[in-house]
């Protein structure tokens, strides 16, 4: 279930950006899912939900926005460089020889 958000605007807004009264809908509830997702109050997914896209798409469009798909804080991307190097490092019979 959705909620329904009335917004007020100037009417002339839409017509200034050049689009339809749905087009520009259709834009705000996208540039809201951006913004929280960059802001990290969503996550990918529920961002995609909120934008009425799926996950792919919605991670394909941020680049339209200047916003990373990879939204990771200090300690998590420390987390994922520790796990990189410890690939780079694993059992060659894993993972097969490692090239250097």
């Amino acid at each position: 279930m959705m909620t329904q958000l009335t917004l007020t605007i100037p009417n002339d807004i839409p017509l200034l950006l050049k689009m339809s009264d749905d087009d520009f809908a259709r834009e705000m509830q996208l540039l809201l899912a951006v913004k929280l997702f960059d802001m990290g109050k969503l996550t990918s997914g529920k961002a995609a939900e909120v934008a009425g896209l799926s996950r792919v798409l919605f991670l394909h469009l941020l680049e339209r926005y200047g916003v990373a798909a990879i939204n990771l804080d200090a300690r998590e991307a420390k987390y994922e460089v520790e796990a990189a190097r410890r690939l780079i490092n694993c059992d060659p019979l894993v993972f097969g020889p490692v090239m250097r």
